[in-house]
């Protein structure tokens, strides 16, 4: 953050990844600590508390869980996020061998659910007759 800041630029901003982030140890406090303006975007995944199998590494590429349906503080770091301001770009990333079998189209569509769920959940949108409206 200090680098970012420091360079001073306009086109110069971070992308929060709420899996990476959790799982080094950032809590959803820490994230007053980011100038809002330097968020740029935000990638949603969960997980479960622990990685499974303890790998890091292997966790984050085969059990990445979609937003909301884990344990890591994903909605506690969006509604952080939402305090500080307006919700930057955002969407889900989410790698999960379970998902990877599926059909692209079936792979979609429940990653828009479960976002939509998930944004919904957090107060950051509504879903009133088919109709999208914005939150906090």
């Amino acid at each position: 953050m200090r680098l970012l800041t420091a360079v001073g630029r306009r086109n110069v901003g971070v992308l929060l990844d709420t899996y990476n982030l959790a799982r080094s140890g950032v809590t959803p406090r820490d994230i007053d600590d980011v100038p809002h303006e330097l968020v740029f975007s935000v990638q949603l995944a969960d997980g479960d508390a622990v990685p499974l199998g303890g790998d890091y590494r292997l966790d984050s590429l085969h059990n990445r869980q979609l937003p909301g349906e884990g344990e890591l503080p994903v909605a506690e770091m969006v509604e952080r996020l939402m305090q500080l301001g307006p919700l930057p770009p955002l969407g889900p990333e989410v790698f999960r061998d379970a998902l990877c079998e599926l059909p692209a189209d079936e792979i979609g569509s429940r990653c828009a659910d479960a976002t939509r769920r998930f944004l919904q959940g957090v107060g950051a949108v509504r879903f009133d007759e088919g109709k999208q409206t914005s939150g906090g």
